[in-house]
C-alpha cells in the first residue's frame, strides 16, 4: 500500500474519473446556470442567448413578489429547522 501512495501516476490514474465525473456533473452545469442568468434567453428564439449582464439582477431586486418568496422562504427555513430540531431531540429523547 506504501508503494502504490508513492506512485504518483497511480495516484492519477485512480483520481481522474472522479474529477472528470466532478466536472461534467457539477462544474459545468453551475458555470452555465451562471452564464444563463446573465443573459435574456427565450426558449423560441432562434438565435440564442442574448447577454445583458447583470440586467436580471437589477429587475429581480426591484420586484415585489421576489421579496414576498424570499420572505416566506426565510420564514420557512427558521420554522421548519426549529421544529425538525426539537422533533429530532424528542424522540432521541425518547429512544435513549
Amino acid at each position: 500500500m506504501d508503494k502504490l501512495l508513492r506512485n504518483k501516476k497511480a495516484i492519477i490514474v485512480f483520481m481522474a474519473p472522479g474529477l472528470l465525473l466532478f466536472t461534467l456533473i457539477l462544474f459545468v452545469p453551475i458555470c452555465q446556470s451562471i452564464y444563463y442568468s446573465l443573459c435574456e434567453y427565450k426558449a423560441t428564439s432562434i438565435t440564442g442567448p442574448k447577454f445583458i449582464g447583470l440586467k436580471n439582477y437589477a429587475d429581480l431586486l426591484k420586484d415585489d413578489t421576489f421579496w414576498i418568496a424570499l420572505n416566506n422562504s426565510f420564514f420557512f427555513l427558521v420554522f421548519s429547522c426549529v421544529t425538525q430540531l426539537i422533533m429530532g431531540l424528542f424522540l432521541a429523547g425518547l429512544v435513549t
